[in-house]
């Protein structure tokens, strides 16, 4: 009798290595992988021949089960890698609505020592956890149960995976250990998800394209009208930390699917770029935007000011002349000056000059059909009028508007401006 028990033993060691009980030579074992292709693992029946699937399916037991007594059979163990799953085309058991079934075959010879020795068939209930196929929605998931004969919702998923019971039986068993045979086939049906979340790349937006380099990640907001981050999609951030181009990959999840990928820049803010700007000596500068020509200098602090030339649109009705403006390189120029005969030829009939402004130069209105003057200053008033700055214009009965200063400082600036202006002109 002891000499049958160890032939026995040693059939079953044999047939457990060579995967030759119960059929596994035509059942692939799970890998590593945690994304489950359709177009990979489809079968008419589950006894075609499987493709390697690469995920880690698990299956555990709840505690109730005799043969706990070895916890080396749950999470990954023993029981997880047998399982093969696949979509069964040749099952029409889903019900109306749903898109596709999953059958999760266990049927795996093994081996493993126990404690007891339990009798034949003893049954098992346990947790299977599954992967969902690409493109189909978990919250849509339900697994059919054998006992009821009913298709029954998933209440356990994540945005790649469902948990559902499932039962088993373990086959025969002889003294010092046991052969086991995962029970069965189980299914579960699931709706495809609605929205293909790559044809929404157009809509979706990050606050800003650029940001600049903190020595910690930087993950920018992605926002998708009418979606809503981890319940239709969730992101990743790669190369968001250093220097250069971080990118963001948006994928579906539940109900959309698909994915695309956002790109924004890190850029390392230069500790010298004060040193770097450009220095300007009596430098014409154009401002396209403004159609406008000034003078630029930089002064001995490194600020550089704008002497304000002429307007290049002559057929402008009104000129209001900025404080400041912005050069290519980002530097800001003050606008401090009116350089001479710099409305000479000029349309506009108001002109508005900022507060920024300390001098109008000899006949910077000679020329000028302007009927309204606005002259901003600050409370003091200081700005200097060149000789005949307000003479020689074209237009008669011109009225000059001297607003920011008052009390006897607005008293003097009136009578410098009279001073440079034709007789009967409006100061005030």
């Amino acid at each position: 009798m002891r000499l049958f028990k160890k032939i026995l033993s040693s059939v079953i060691a044999f047939s457990l290595v060579t995967g030759l009980w119960c059929g596994t030579s035509y059942l692939a074992k799970a890998g590593t992988s945690s994304t489950f292709n359709i177009n990979l693992y489809t079968s008419d029946t589950f006894e075609s021949p499987i493709k390697e699937y690469p995920n880690g399916a698990t299956l555990v037991f709840d505690g109730n089960t005799d043969i706990s007594v070895n916890k080396n059979l749950q999470a990954e163990g023993i029981l997880a890698t047998p399982l093969v799953i696949f979509i069964d085309k040749g099952n029409n058991m889903k019900e109306d609505g749903y898109d596709i079934l999953v059958n999760a075959h266990g049927q795996a010879g093994g081996g493993i020592p126990v404690l007891t020795n339990l009798p034949a068939n003893t049954d098992y209930t346990g947790l299977l956890t599954i992967p969902v196929p690409d493109g189909y929605n978990p919250a849509s998931a339900k697994y059919y149960d054998i006992n009821d004969h009913l298709w029954k919702a998933v209440t356990s998923y994540t945005e790649s995976t469902v948990t559902y019971p499932v039962e088993g039986g373990l086959a025969s068993f002889i003294e010092y250990g046991m052969i086991f045979q995962i029970g069965g086939d189980w299914y579960t049906e699931y709706k495809k998800a609605a929205t293909d979340i790559s044809t929404l790349k157009g809509q979706a937006t990050i606050p800003q394209n650029s940001y600049t380099y903190s020595g910690s990640a930087i993950e920018p907001e992605v926002t998708i009208p009418g979606l809503t981050k981890e319940k239709d999609f969730k992101v990743e951030y790669a190369k968001n930390t250093d220097p250069g181009t971080a990118t963001i990959t948006v994928t579906g999840i539940y109900n959309c699917y698909g994915s695309f990928t956002i790109e924004f820049t890190i850029t390392k803010e230069d500790k010298n770029a004060e040193d770097k700007k450009t220095e300007y000596n009596n430098t014409e500068y154009k401002d396209e935007d403004a159609s406008a020509t000034y003078i630029l200098n930089t002064d001995k602090d490194g600020n550089v000011t704008a002497t304000y030339k002429g307007s290049t649109n002559k057929k402008a009705k009104k000129i209001t002349i900025p404080t400041s403006i912005t050069l290519p390189d980002g530097t800001k120029a003050t606008v401090t000056e009116i350089g001479p005969n710099a409305f000479k030829g000029s349309k506009a009939t108001q002109i508005t000059i900022p507060s920024t402004v300390t001098k109008i130069s000899s006949k910077a209105f000679a020329g000028s059909e302007a009927k309204k003057i606005i002259i901003k200053t600050d409370k003091k008033g200081n700005i200097s009028i060149g000789k005949g700055a307000f003479k020689s214009m074209k237009a008669k009965n011109v009225q000059i508007i001297i607003k920011g200063c008052k009390g006897k400082a607005k008293d003097k600036l009136i009578k410098k401006v009279k001073k440079q202006a034709p007789k009967g002109t409006k100061v005030k």
